[in-house]
């Protein structure tokens, strides 16, 4: 099994570590409630699968150099990116949508410790964050589709040689003609 730390570089690789970031951020803001509405356990559900999934799938192209250049995987990678990129994107838009539900029936009493507005404007954050992060998938699915058959990281080591080798090869010292 070889290492890949190198995908970590690469356009889908840096997305992923995105990916990653805001899941989090959108579940840390949009898990802290008591559900009332059935979309807010929606975007929780579906920023939560999806989170973990980036996780998984970063550690798997991580750990495999293999896994990164499988055409079978980039079929899969696609599909995944677009269905989640979707699911955010419905997820995000329902939580921001539970924020209209949010009345003086659900504010008072207050059982959050909380304003009613800073918890509109966490749910707000929440939601928005999630469509962002839905966004960031689809523009993943781009990205994956640009990518040449060969290994995206395609050896820069090797590049780089070869051209220090070519510049090198000018740089050498040209005999003056004597006079």
């Amino acid at each position: 099994m070889a290492v890949n730390g190198s995908y970590a570089g690469t356009a889908p690789g840096f997305f992923k570590i995105l990916h990653i970031i805001f899941g989090a951020i959108a579940i840390g803001c949009g898990s802290q409630y008591d559900s009332e509405f059935v979309f807010e356990r929606v975007f929780l559900w579906s920023a939560v699968t999806c989170f973990i999934l980036s996780i998984v799938y970063l550690l798997g192209h991580l750990m495999s150099k293999s896994l990164a250049q499988s055409s079978a995987v980039k079929g899969f990678d696609v599909v995944y990116h677009i269905l989640a990129g979707i699911l955010l994107l419905v997820g995000g838009s329902l939580m921001i949508a539970s924020v209209k539900k949010y009345d003086k029936q659900y504010c008072d009493p207050n059982p959050w410790g909380v304003s009613c507005q800073e918890r509109k404007s966490v749910k707000l954050a929440g939601g928005s964050f999630s469509i962002i992060n839905g966004i960031f998938y689809l523009i993943t699915v781009a990205l994956i589709g640009m990518q040449k058959k060969e290994d995206p990281d395609i050896n820069w080591d090797t590049r780089i040689r070869g051209y220090q080798a070519a510049s090198a090869k000018e740089k050498t010292p040209v005999s003056e003609p004597r006079e």
